[in-house]
């Protein structure tokens, strides 16, 4: 007789080895959770690209689901196009069966519950992820404009099982905040539009506030993450952190309702380990748990400039060091490549809407005034920044039929007077201090802080000029500064000491691009692209240097894929709406210069590029408008492109 008590298998997951959308093959199931399934799947439209697919786990979801689901999308699908740290969302819809489902880059990498796992985190380290983390948060807090109204939101679950960190070739250690699930969209004074009876959220990672089913504000995520930062540098939560007296009942509502409302948190400098933890460290994380939100940092913001001032004032030895080229110890690892992870341009998701049609637009004179003729070389901007990694070429205003004056060759290289780079192979390993400055450096050049990522590579070249990452970061510096075969001598002194460092190689590509080298520059630009996959710089230089050969079709991929990487890359939107110009698509080049000033909005260059573009469609007005409002962004000393805007407007 067969045992009534035997075990079941459950039943097959009727998605898997099934095509969702006539494009989506699920391979196999990655996780579940109360509300969804996310699947490993391929996109057989992209080449088989990995993508990861979440669907709702209810066969017959009620609206409220289908509109919390269909949120929860949106959501990440609009936060991910301003911050690098919200994974990317690129396609919604419906399988077969009605469910809704919605698409995601495939991210590999370790959660911080698995990075906390053998102890408690390095303060260099600990600086560099929260800090991502808040860089987020901060632009969930900012919340989004929802059918034609602006909505605040909070997470409401941040924990460290859903925080990402992935392992990028450049950027170093790259966070991605996930799990948008139950987010919570607020009113335009901060209160819940909608409260629901049953608790939702994570016990353990609940502020007071959520556990009494209050309204909540960005100050309930703040509680939420002090948990975690106290958690990351002593090893064990701030509300239990003696294991033996947890009662059996810890998991209860009940208990956790009392340990957040009631029990208060042991001092960090109390706990053994941590007495060489800077008291300003212990002071920011004490205050994120404070009982009443008016206790806390009130915003993302206030916990980004404690972050940065801890940074300045502390040690440069703050933890072991890391061989430059060389892999960290094992449990420290993470297999990723996020060449891998892009499906859509996150634009596509958000298109910058076309102007209106307009009447034809005259003179005085009752003719329609046309910038031509067609010039075959772009224009070098001296003034432009530089990004950190790459070089703003998005803003050359390559000729596609609008001004003869533009007809320029590259400028000449400026002679380099930096004192002699070292030769000798056998460089000291940098200390973690330099590691983590050098990929801060890297991190917010990518979220468009220019200015950051030069004084943070500065600061590297100033503490050890010598090692390969005081090279790269001096190469760097030589490109700002226009010192083209400084910057090359720079680079390949890096690349003698780590001839795996994509970033020197971007930056001697740079170097040789603006020297008018083409040929080399596209060998060590499409080397850095080899090294790394995911480099969104490499991949835009890469795009004006093909531009450059006449390659359009190569060079327009080439930016696209930059965007794709990096969805807040001004530069790689200038970039392709030069390119398109050049193909004579002038409304989309159009998007792409709006997509700019929306990025961008004091950068000069987009708003004269956006000017041009509405001279060839015929609409002066607003061309007239857009270069006057570059001649008025453009720096007094920048005499060049002064006179091109007002030989511009003139002509106009």
């Amino acid at each position: 007789m067969t045992s009534p008590l035997r075990n079941f298998d459950p039943p097959p997951d009727p998605l898997l080895g099934t095509q969702i959308a006539g494009r989506y093959d699920l391979v196999r199931l990655l996780g579940q959770g109360g509300m969804g399934r996310v699947y490993l799947a391929q996109d057989s439209v992209l080449g088989g690209m990995l993508v990861a697919l979440k669907t709702l786990t209810q066969t017959l979801p009620d609206d409220l689901t289908r509109r919390r689901f269909e949120r929860e999308a949106q959501a990440c699908a609009l936060l991910s196009q301003r911050s690098l740290h919200v994974v990317r969302v690129s396609d919604y819809g419906f399988t077969a069966d009605g469910l809704p489902f919605y698409v995601m880059e495939y991210l590999e990498g370790r959660t911080l519950r698995e990075i906390m796992q053998p102890g408690p985190v390095a303060l260099h380290r600990f600086l560099s992820l929260v800090r991502q983390i808040c860089l987020g948060l901060r632009q969930v807090h900012e919340g989004l404009v929802i059918e034609g109204r602006h909505q605040n939101l909070v997470h409401r679950d941040l924990k460290p099982s859903n925080i990402l960190v992935q392992e990028d070739a450049s950027m170093g250690e790259l966070v991605k905040v996930l799990d948008f699930g139950i987010a919570k969209f607020l009113g335009e004074q901060g209160t819940l539009s909608v409260q629901t009876q049953a608790f939702i959220g994570t016990l353990a990672y609940a502020s007071p506030e959520q556990m009494e089913g209050r309204e909540l504000d960005a100050r309930s995520d703040i509680y939420s993450l002090g948990l975690i930062m106290y958690e990351m540098l002593s090893g064990t939560h701030p509300l239990r952190s003696n294991a033996t007296s947890i009662p059996s009942n810890s998991d209860s509502f009940a208990h956790w309702y009392r340990v957040h409302n009631q029990e208060q948190p042991r001092s960090l400098k109390a706990i053994g380990g941590t007495a060489a933890l800077p008291a300003a460290v212990n002071d920011l994380v004490m205050s994120c748990l404070a009982k009443q939100p008016a206790d806390r940092p009130q915003t993302v913001d206030e916990l980004l400039k404690a972050l940065g001032q801890v940074n300045q004032s502390s040690s440069p030895d703050l933890g072991a060091t890391i061989r430059v080229g060389s892999a960290p110890a094992a449990s420290e690892t993470a297999s990723i490549s996020r060449a891998d992870t892009e499906v859509v341009a996150p634009a596509k998701l958000n298109e910058p809407q076309k102007p209106k049609a307009k009447a034809k637009t005259t003179t005085e004179s009752g003719t329609k005034t046309s910038l031509t003729p067609a010039p075959t070389q772009p224009l070098r901007l001296p003034d432009r920044r530089l990004l950190w990694g790459g070089v703003g070429v998005g803003v050359l205003v390559l000729g596609f039929g609008l001004l003869s004056a533009f007809n320029s060759k590259p400028k000449a290289p400026i002679t380099a007077t930096a004192t002699p780079v070292a030769t000798d192979t056998a460089q000291a390993a940098p200390n973690a201090d330099l590691q983590a400055k050098f990929r801060d450096s890297l991190i917010k050049a990518a979220e468009g802080d220019n200015a950051g990522a030069k004084a943070d590579c500065e600061a590297v070249t100033a503490q050890d000029p010598e090692s390969a990452l005081g090279q790269t970061c001096a190469s760097f510096l030589a490109v700002q500064a226009k010192q083209w075969q400084a910057a090359i001598d720079r680079a390949n002194a890096a690349l003698k000491l780590d001839p795996k460092q994509a970033v020197a190689y971007n930056n001697r590509g740079s170097a040789y691009y603006f020297q008018g080298k083409m040929g080399p520059a596209l060998q060590d630009l499409n080397r850095a692209i080899q090294l790394n996959p995911s480099y969104a710089a490499a991949y835009n230089i890469r795009a004006a240097a093909l531009q450059s050969q006449k390659k359009s079709r190569e060079a327009l991929q080439s930016c696209q894929k930059a965007i794709e990487l990096s969805p807040r890359y001004l530069d790689a939107y200038n970039t392709c709406g030069n390119i398109q110009g050049s193909l004579g698509a002038w409304n989309a080049a159009l998007g792409h210069y709006n997509r700019a000033i929306e990025l961008g909005s004091q950068d000069p260059v987009a708003f004269a590029n956006r000017g041009l573009i509405y001279n060839k469609l015929g609409d002066n007005q607003s061309a007239r408008s857009d270069l006057q409002k570059a001649l008025d962004l453009t720096p007094a000393d920048n005499s060049e492109l002064r006179n091109q805007l007002t030989s511009l407007l003139q002509r106009l």
